[in-house]
């Protein structure tokens, strides 16, 4: 039986997604705590106890004939004994029937490069790329050595939930004329950065030549990682060289715009459903 979920089920879908994604106990907390909603999830239940979940947050996506409303399709999870029955395929296409009535798209984005062909499966179509760079400290040493003396690089302001708004309005311009740009309210813009921070990472506001721009990011093993930024050309590498040098990171790597020509190259990132005419996009902060 697919229904919504309650406030009751909420211990049952800790479980799950325990079972499921591994997560520690606190994150989980913390997902539940700021960002669950019942009427943004549906379940799967058995004699009333949920065995499967999936997550509709919502968002909106530019489209050449307006705003169009979308749901990201989060946290697909399905208790490992209830497996190979076709479940998560239900709550798939119950999501998207039950969309589809309300002129609502779907985006997700395959957590392997093997769920591509099983979401496909599921009448989603790849529409998104993205371009990745990774650089060692030597190579952004070289770059930032050809821009030092002509830029000014304030300081970074580090970033909290609160100024979810500030971040929003600066990435709204960056990103806003990319042909299907996937909106985020401010509201989810606040909890991706505060997901961020609780997950150890940062979130700076940086002033380049009187222009603000924002970065989320983290490091992991020794290399700076940028989930994203709004800074798209030669100038992130001032940027990148100082984050390096003050978190003595070797390595960086980086998610841009398919425009950007610094980024290398194109991978399939996210699908759609549901989205007439749409053939390409920007998405980011998909608390991956």
């Amino acid at each position: 039986m697919i229904t919504f979920a309650t406030a009751e089920m909420v211990n049952d879908l800790k479980a799950i997604w325990k079972e499921c994604f591994h997560d520690e106990d606190s994150y989980i907390c913390f997902y539940f705590e700021n960002r669950f909603e019942p009427g943004n999830t549906l379940v799967w239940s058995e004699d009333g106890v949920p065995q499967a979940m999936l997550t509709l947050l919502p968002a909106a996506v530019s489209m050449a004939d307006g705003v169009k409303p979308v749901r990201y399709v989060y946290a697909v999870a399905t208790k490992e004994a209830m497996r190979g029955r076709g479940i998560a395929a239900a709550l798939l296409e119950h999501a998207a029937a039950y969309l589809k009535k309300q002129d609502t798209g779907l985006i997700l984005v395959p957590a392997s490069r093997t769920l591509f062909d099983y979401y496909k499966k599921q009448g989603y179509e790849t529409t998104i790329e993205v371009r990745t760079k990774e650089w060692t400290i030597e190579e952004v040493t070289q770059a930032a050595a050809a821009l030092e003396g002509e830029m000014k690089l304030s300081e970074p302001q580090l970033l909290y939930k609160q100024d979810a708004k500030c971040y929003k309005e600066i990435r709204d311009i960056a990103f806003g004329k990319t042909e299907g740009y996937v909106i985020w309210s401010e509201e989810a813009i606040a909890y991706a950065i505060s997901e961020n921070e609780f997950c150890g990472g940062f979130t700076y506001l940086i002033e380049i030549l009187g222009k603000k721009e924002v970065i989320m990011g983290y490091e992991m093993d020794g290399t700076l990682v940028l989930k994203e930024t709004t800074i798209q050309d030669q100038n992130l590498f001032l940027v990148l060289l100082k984050l390096m040098k003050e978190r003595k990171c070797n390595k960086c790597k980086v998610r841009g715009l398919t425009e950007s020509t610094i980024f290398g190259k194109k991978i399939s990132f996210a699908m759609t459903k549901n989205l007439e005419h749409f053939h390409k996009g920007y998405f980011n902060l998909c608390l991956d």
